[in-house]
């Protein structure tokens, strides 16, 4: 796919001072933005938004690499002052990358990952291949499945918040309720051993475990 010049923007609500990070290759000044929270937020409150920064880029690589350095410079995914859901690469998802733009992807996520984390570790986890390794697709056992139950707790008020108004009055086919039941059916049966409650996940671990009353 032949790569279209390309602005990078910075929008802001007029209702208030949430902001939002995005890329695109139409007129600015109609362009409200493409962010799935950010949208409906300015249907929510009925509101418009106006362009305080622009920036155009011609060259595919160094619109990748400045999009990458703003999202995490900036913290645009964590930040309450940020409406963005993910970190902005430029140029989308969907499309076949040439080899040059995946390694720049590749090695942006890699530095995302590893903030943080000392010399020491990084080279552990180098001696480990972590670079080459992908838990995509990957089939969790059910000790890890509860292991991620527990831990979800630790997500940001602000994205749980914003999960919440994604999802919210979202309609599921017949088809995909059933394909629910019959997963909840399989989960097994959990003990708690701290009230000795038994039950499935994910409310089990919502309520128990580490989050038991009587831990």
């Amino acid at each position: 796919m032949k790569f279209k010049p390309t602005w990078l923007y910075v929008k802001k609500c007029d209702h208030c001072e949430l902001v939002y990070f995005g890329k695109t290759v139409h007129d600015l000044d109609h362009y409200k933005g493409s962010g799935t929270y950010w949208l409906l937020h300015l249907r929510k409150h009925k509101c418009t938004s106006t362009t305080i920064w622009k920036k155009r880029f011609e060259d595919q690589g160094l619109l990748i690499m400045y999009a990458l350095f703003f999202s995490f410079a900036h913290d645009i995914v964590a930040s309450p002052r940020w409406a963005n859901l993910q970190h902005e690469n430029g140029i989308g998802a969907g499309i076949n990358h040439s080899e040059r733009v995946k390694q720049l992807i590749r090695e942006a996520r890699a530095r995302q990952a590893l903030r943080g984390v000392s010399d020491e570790t990084r080279a552990k986890l180098s001696a480990a291949g972590y670079r080459q390794k992908r838990i995509y697709g990957r089939k969790h056992s059910e000790e890890t499945r509860l292991k991620i139950s527990l831990n979800s707790g630790s997500r940001s008020e602000k994205h749980r918040r914003r999960m919440s108004e994604v999802h919210s009055g979202r309609v599921f086919s017949q088809n995909s309720i059933d394909k629910m039941v019959a997963s909840a059916a399989q989960r097994p049966i959990v003990k708690c051993p701290h009230c000795d409650a038994t039950g499935k996940n994910p409310a089990m671990g919502k309520w128990h475990f580490n989050n038991c009353r009587a831990a």
